[in-house]
């Protein structure tokens, strides 16, 4: 959640880092989940409930990342395209 706010406050390039961050450890909390549901430690109720707000969380990160400009491609001799 922190690198939510954060990325929401940051502007240009620094952002998508962040939101890539974002995605990598929403996988992360979702692969704990999983290994804690597996072993029993909580229930199927609440592994549905957690994993849905963190596939949604994945969804809208995904789309906020695609959504950033994308970087104009350089030439070999520095110049725009």
């Amino acid at each position: 959640m922190i690198l939510a706010i954060e990325s929401t406050f940051t502007r240009g390039v620094a952002k998508k880092p962040m939101l890539e961050k974002l995605r990598v450890k929403t996988e992360i909390a979702k692969q704990l989940l999983r290994t804690e549901y597996e072993l029993s430690i909580i229930t199927d109720t609440l592994y549905l409930d957690y994993v849905s707000q963190l596939v949604e969380i994945s969804k809208m990160t995904t789309g906020w990342i695609q959504s950033l400009p994308q970087k104009p491609e350089k030439e070999q001799n520095g110049s725009f395209s």
